[in-house]
């Protein structure tokens, strides 16, 4: 009986220092490979890797001018939406205009993917604080997609627009189709 016991003993003793060193050596080989670190992680509720970043120096000063001349004179904001992860993000890109500005949105013209549009034409919701503008939709994995964007007045506002300011920033809305 003694002698059952005693393997019982060391079995268990083998068993916990297996235990240990999976323990111990799993997260270490997770880490050498980072892209499937992240990828893992982004699962996770809440965990994001998508980054945005906009160059808004470009934009001048408003003031009503035709289409043709706004894309000629008018340097674009550079707007970056940016994945490191191999994990597949939907994202919806979002101008987010503050109710404090006093120039009114519906005066704005747009160009954004070689498309000329007014500002109103891609309004979708609004809250207390401000109004939502989704210029795109899209998936992103592992890469980097690059926008630019103007902003102009439309050549027919009038002059109660002129010295008003127009207050905004862009935002990514996660994993929404609108």
């Amino acid at each position: 009986m003694r002698k059952i016991d005693n393997i019982i003993h060391w079995k268990l003793v083998e068993i916990t220092i297996m235990l240990a060193v999976i323990m111990i050596s799993y997260p270490l080989w997770k880490t050498l490979n980072i892209g499937s670190h992240l990828a893992t992680a982004a699962f996770y509720e809440g965990a994001t890797y998508t980054t945005l970043e906009v160059d808004t120096r470009a934009q001048g000063p408003m003031f009503p001018m035709e289409d043709e001349k706004a894309i000629q004179t008018l340097n674009p904001m550079t707007i970056k939406v940016k994945n490191d992860t191999l994990t597949k993000e939907t994202y919806t890109l979002l101008l987010k205009v503050w109710k404090t500005s006093s120039l009114d949105y519906h005066c704005m013209n747009t160009l954004f993917v070689e498309e000329v549009k007014p500002l109103k034409d891609y309004f979708i919701y609004e809250d207390n604080d401000a109004y939502y503008f989704s210029l795109t939709t899209k998936d992103i994995i592992g890469e980097t997609q690059e926008y630019n964007f103007l902003m102009w007045m439309d050549y027919q506002t009038g002059n109660e627009m002129q010295g008003k300011t127009l207050q905004y920033t862009f935002e990514l809305q996660d994993g929404v189709r609108i």
